[in-house]
């Protein structure tokens, strides 16, 4: 549940100016379509988080700005990637209408160095869900997240949780208006 709180808040937060503008959000449709998104959710997250993040791999970075740029475009953004000394900064724009105000979101997805003998798993970057009790969960068998799972790998959370939160919550607002 500490998930679909999470994303709700976000959701709620970006959904701001349309709000503001008159428009009703009904929490319940919005809860129902994020259940069901959920699966789907899970399987892009392990898609990203499986690709290494670690900025002093260039070749790494760039499959994980390859990655997020395809994600952004997919769902109808405009996508520029900047070169910079260090790793590319991707700037996504979708424009709703010039007469609402511009939210502007950061993230980043650069991690550190990780040093894989001090996981608990074969390879940090190779995503694994357990269970309550510690006990592997299959990816292949999720029609429902389970809010006593968690997910462990090398940037599940920080950055990239973010990253798909802020898809998905674009998804949602998409799909209700």
């Amino acid at each position: 549940m500490k998930v679909l709180k999470i994303t709700i808040v976000l959701i709620m937060w970006m959904c701001y100016p349309i709000m503001i503008y008159g428009q009703h959000l009904d929490i319940g449709n919005i809860k129902s379509s994020l259940n069901q998104m959920m699966p789907q959710m899970i399987k892009e997250h392990q898609s990203l988080v499986s690709i290494p993040n670690d900025s002093n791999y260039p070749e790494d970075m760039d499959k994980n700005v390859s990655w997020i740029k395809e994600a952004y475009e997919k769902r109808g953004y405009k996508v520029s990637v900047l070169e910079t000394e260090t790793i590319p900064v991707i700037f996504c724009e979708y424009k709703v209408s010039e007469d609402l105000p511009t939210i502007l979101f950061y993230i980043h997805y650069d991690g550190q160095p990780v040093d894989p003998s001090e996981w608990d798993q074969e390879d940090p970057f190779v995503p694994v869900i357990r269970n309550e009790s510690g006990a592997l969960v299959s990816y292949d068998n999720i029609s429902q997240w389970n809010d006593d799972w968690r997910i462990y790998a090398r940037a599940a959370a920080d950055d990239k949780a973010p990253i798909m939160m802020m898809l998905y919550a674009s998804d949602l607002m998409k799909q209700h208006n």
